[in-house]
């Protein structure tokens, strides 16, 4: 059964850190995975996290079943998190539920557009985290790339990107990075972000926003302005949060508040959902 399958090529982001091991020079640097590391190049497990750890235990009753959408109560806090003061208003139009990993949700993400819509295509920056493609195409999907990044001037291509969009067929998908772009960098200004919304929102497209290190950039409100701006204007969007950086957890994608949620935003009554 197995033997037509081919092995994969090796992960270039694992191999940077790979070849960090490997150098004996004093003033390497680990430019693979991102996570906060300290001045050792250790990532230490957050004082409020290790607390809560403790607290979760000592009140623990069962082990049992959380049923399929996860921790629910996470699920509730988590997305207060991201979304901020739109979280309560936006409460009766969202679907929410826990994933394994920022992967498990921009996969689950693919998936339900996949069901939902089958001949939808998604378009992601280019460049992108190097898994994008791979977890969302694996899926059946179609990808195409839009511009972002000039390499001379080291900054967001942001008017390439904006006349590209601009051009997209309704109810194409956009994927984006809410802030620390992987692997540039570059992130847009709330100015570009109120651009953005209005061209979405005028074409009928539908965001999906990968929200991987909220708190990373300049600071958890700051971090979340692009996605909050979307959310506030369109009538429907895909979320997926992770907490494997801010939480320290990426050795812990399997459980407790390590994991990531998937949302969707549906519009309200009597408006229609973005359509061809």
């Amino acid at each position: 059964m197995f033997e037509p399958l081919e092995p994969l090529a090796p992960d270039s982001i694992l191999g940077v850190t790979i070849a960090y091991r490997r150098d004996t020079s004093p003033l390497k640097v680990d430019l693979g995975v991102g996570v906060y590391r300290d001045d050792s190049g250790n990532t230490p497990v957050p004082a409020a996290v290790r607390e809560a750890e403790r607290a979760l235990i000592g009140a623990q009753t069962t082990k049992s079943y959380v049923g399929p959408a996860g921790n629910l109560e996470f699920n509730e806090r988590i997305i207060a998190l991201a979304l901020g003061p739109l979280a309560a208003g936006l409460a009766d139009r969202t679907s929410t539920i826990q994933t394994v990993g920022g992967c498990g949700a921009l996969r689950l993400g693919a998936e339900l557009v996949k069901a939902a819509r089958p001949d939808t295509v998604v378009h992601v920056s280019d460049p992108t985290w190097a898994n994008h493609e791979p977890l969302i195409g694996s899926s059946g999907m179609r990808l195409e790339r839009y511009p972002y990044f000039d390499a001379e001037r080291r900054a967001v291509a942001f008017d390439a990107m904006l006349s590209h969009i601009d051009q997209l067929p309704a109810a194409s998908l956009v994927l984006l990075h809410a802030c620390c772009h992987n692997p540039t960098g570059a992130d847009l200004s709330p100015d570009q972000w109120q651009e953005l919304a209005a061209v979405i929102e005028r074409r009928g497209l539908v965001p999906f926003v990968d929200l991987a290190y909220q708190g990373f950039g300049d600071d958890l409100d700051a971090d979340a302005v692009g996605l909050r701006t979307l959310a506030g204007r369109v009538p429907e969007l895909l979320l997926a949060v992770s907490c494997s950086k801010n939480f320290g957890g990426g050795g812990r994608l399997h459980g407790g508040p390590h994991e990531v949620i998937a949302r969707a935003v549906r519009g309200p009554p009597g408006r229609p959902a973005a359509g061809p």
